[in-house]
C-alpha cells in the first residue's frame, strides 16, 4: 500500500493587485519579448503590479480569503493614471517601474495594507510594496532605463488566488475606484 504523506510546503498565495486592461497587457508582453528567447516571460493575462501580499500557505486559507473580500469593500478612492516608465533587470527578474512617486497609487497600496491590518491579518513579513509589473525572469547583469511610458487608468483592484507552482491566478474578488467615502478608508 502506498502511503500519502501531506505535503508540508506552501502551495497558495494571496494578494492584492493591480492589472493592465487586456489589451494594454498584450502590448507589455509583446514589447518584453525584446529580451530575448531564453526568459521565462509572465503571460499577458498574469502582467499586474502587486499592493499588498500574504506569507504563503499550505492549505487554502479560507477564512482569511473571506475576511479580505469583506475588508476590501471598505476601500474607496477614484479611478488614477499609472504610467510605467522605466525598465530595470536585477535579482533575477526584469521589471516595469514607475520613475515617479504616485501618490494615489501608494494611497491604494496603504488603504489596502491598513485596512488588512486592522482585520487582524499579518501581511508578508518584510514585504514592502515598491510598484513594479515584473516582466520576465532570467539571470542577468542589473540594468536601468527610461522607455516609452505604458499607461492606464487603474479603475478597480483585485483579490488574487495563485496556485503555486501551477502558473494560476484565480480571482477572488475586484472592487472598483468609484469615489471616495469619508466613512470608509481614504486613499488620499
Amino acid at each position: 500500500m502506498l502511503n500519502v504523506i501531506p505535503s508540508t510546503r506552501p502551495r497558495h498565495r494571496l494578494f492584492f493587485a493591480l492589472f493592465p486592461p487586456p489589451l494594454m497587457a498584450r502590448r507589455i508582453a509583446h514589447w518584453a519579448e525584446r529580451f530575448g528567447p531564453h526568459a521565462a516571460f509572465v503571460r499577458a493575462d498574469r502582467l499586474h503590479v502587486t499592493l499588498d501580499i500574504l506569507d504563503d500557505f499550505v492549505a487554502f486559507p479560507c477564512e482569511v480569503a473571506e475576511r479580505l473580500i469583506e475588508v476590501s469593500t471598505l476601500i474607496a478612492g477614484d479611478p488614477f493614471m499609472i504610467e510605467l516608465d522605466q525598465v530595470s533587470g536585477g535579482g533575477g527578474t526584469i521589471a516595469l517601474r514607475p520613475r515617479l512617486k504616485n501618490p494615489a497609487l501608494q494611497g491604494l497600496a496603504n488603504a489596502i495594507s491598513g485596512a488588512r491590518a486592522d482585520a487582524g491579518i499579518t501581511g508578508r513579513e518584510g514585504y514592502r510594496f515598491s510598484p513594479h509589473l515584473t516582466l520576465l525572469y532570467r539571470e542577468g547583469r542589473p540594468f536601468s532605463e527610461a522607455v516609452t511610458p505604458f499607461a492606464w487608468e487603474v479603475k478597480a483592484f483585485t483579490l488574487i488566488h495563485s496556485l503555486l507552482g501551477h502558473s494560476r491566478h484565480v480571482p477572488l474578488g475586484s472592487w472598483p475606484l468609484t469615489g471616495k467615502n469619508p466613512d470608509q478608508y481614504d486613499l488620499f
